[in-house]
């Protein structure tokens, strides 16, 4: 039974071998092969240093933003946190004196 099994995958192999050319491509073939490969790497490489470029000049526009007005950021953050621990405390005054009431 394997060696019947054997033999038509053989037979097989043999038919695909008949009807299919295995010979070795010419070298303008391969050569032409590597050339296109080649343009194809080349333009990824363009393309990701193209986006490199534009996202470090994002971060870097992004930075000098931010240290041009780091003052103005400064002082946003000084009002917040004013404002914040103001009413912070109000609240907890309110809540200190709410528990009093039920002493």
């Amino acid at each position: 039974m394997k060696d019947e099994i054997d033999k038509k995958v053989l037979e097989a192999f043999r038919k695909i071998d008949e009807t299919i050319d295995v010979s070795a491509p010419s070298p303008q073939t391969i050569s032409l092969l590597i050339k296109e490969k080649h343009e194809a790497h080349i333009k990824s490489v363009k393309r990701e240093l193209c986006l490199f470029l534009l996202i470090a000049l994002v971060i870097i526009s992004l930075l000098l933003l931010l240290l041009t007005n780091a003052p103005l950021i400064y002082g946003f953050i000084q009002v917040v946190g004013i404002i914040g621990v103001t009413f912070y405390g109000l609240y907890k005054a309110r809540k200190r004196n709410r528990e009093d009431l039920y002493i």
